[in-house]
């Protein structure tokens, strides 16, 4: 599947993905109207009809001495991920996993030094999905999970060698260099295989 980097403002809230999104977040058809007038940005997944199959709208924020995460995170600038959905027969299919990796890309390029996102404790499928890719618990406010990636390769230094070793995809997408067992490998892909 293809994954479309466009804005939010070219889907309609009618899409069916979005049905069960608007039954659990209060307010989500009054918010869906306005970040399609922001033009957010969003990755999507759609099927051979055009209709979604997963979607990830994102936004970067500034952690003013308002926001939330201002005394648990020690960053100026961080992304986040606001909606982040992938049809329930497309699980096990690894399309979120594809989406966590662009959003990843995007964090990096922007320079931006974490991410987060909320979800309801019922997701778990999400926050597990979230928690191997280095995602962790930091904080629960009115019934939802922060959970933020540490996107500074720093973070990383200090753990032992078994430790960094099991988490390789939470480490994602760094490598420590300071252990000499790892070792890395460059693999040209014929384009034709691509």
């Amino acid at each position: 599947k293809n994954i479309i980097h466009t804005t939010i403002d070219e889907y309609s809230i009618g899409e069916s993905i979005f049905e069960s999104i608007s039954k659990d977040y209060n307010g989500f058809d009054r918010w869906f109207k306005e970040v399609q007038l922001e033009r957010r940005n969003c990755f999507t997944i759609e099927d051979e009809e055009k209709k979604l199959e997963a979607i990830l709208i994102y936004k970067s924020e500034q952690i003013t001495e308002k926001h939330i995460l201002k005394k648990i995170v020690n960053v100026d600038n961080i992304l986040k991920i606001c909606t982040f959905k992938v049809k329930e027969t497309k699980f096990g299919k690894k399309i979120g996993e594809l989406l966590i990796h662009k959003i990843i890309k995007v964090a990096l390029i922007d320079k931006l030094p974490a991410i987060y996102v909320t979800a309801y404790p019922k997701h778990d499928y999400l926050i597990k999905l979230l928690e191997k890719f280095g995602f962790k618990k930091k904080l629960e406010h009115k019934d939802e999970i922060y959970l933020y990636k540490d996107l500074t390769k720093e973070s990383l230094l200090d753990l032992p060698f078994f430790l960094y070793q099991k988490d390789i995809v939470k480490n994602f997408p760094f490598f420590n260099d300071k252990y000499s067992e790892i070792k890395k490998f460059i693999l040209p892909i014929q384009p034709h295989y691509h």
